[in-house]
């Protein structure tokens, strides 16, 4: 039986997803988040989160009440949800951050935005809002550990969902033959610079990586 090694501990009904396959599932934490509860005053009028531990993050502040009366951009369907399901206004959402960037520049461009991130952001937002002359102001409300593992099982294929864990994975392995598979085109680009068997997942959420596994 195929070993894959999922970077991040999956939910019971996305491990059921495996029972009746050719594989055999091990799975490892690769990266831990710390949250941060405490904010400086927010001066933005639209908030911006790339990442559903940004709005868990912001979830524990005091300050909850006043920025739920503002609206809200994201990355991420999953994102979204999580910030509807705690009663925020989402004005729109895109799968990726470039994308999202595009949508912000043409649709509400004239206003500031809040960013809210974490300790290992990607430089893509700040970079084209600075570009295009965009107001904004950054705010980090997580940060990112690596929390790597030694892997002593000949591991088939990897499920990354993000570029940390594929950093944190290489600080107590290596890639060889493993088949990668990546939640989304960020997190592609930094397996990629390690191997060539990369599968990108159709969509970016988890259940998209196990699919893409299930029908290799």
């Amino acid at each position: 039986m195929r070993i894959l090694l999922a970077t991040k501990i999956l939910s019971e009904t996305q491990k059921k997803s495996f029972e009746h396959s050719d594989f055999q599932l091990i799975q490892h934490d690769f990266i831990t988040i710390k949250h941060s509860a405490t904010l400086p005053q927010i001066t933005g009028d639209i908030l911006l989160f790339t990442s559903q531990n940004a709005v868990r993050s912001v979830l524990k502040s005091q300050m909850l009440p006043h920025l739920k009366s503002i609206p809200a951009v994201c990355v991420g369907e999953k994102t979204a949800k999580l910030l509807k399901e705690n009663g925020w206004k989402v004005l729109f959402f895109k799968p990726y951050a470039a994308d999202l960037a595009v949508e912000i520049l043409q649709k509400i461009g004239h206003r500031k935005i809040t960013f809210f991130c974490g300790n290992l952001r990607r430089d893509t937002l700040p970079d084209f809002f600075n570009k295009h002359n965009l107001a904004f102001e950054e705010i980090q409300v997580y940060q990112t550990h690596y929390t790597p593992e030694a892997i002593s099982e000949k591991v088939y294929g990897i499920l990354f969902f993000s570029p940390s864990e594929v950093k944190s994975y290489l600080l107590k392995n290596s890639i060889t033959t493993q088949i990668l598979f990546c939640i989304g085109t960020t997190t592609a680009q930094e397996a990629q610079k390690h191997s060539l068997k990369v599968v990108i997942a159709d969509s970016p959420t988890v259940e998209s990586v196990i699919a893409k596994c299930l029908e290799y």
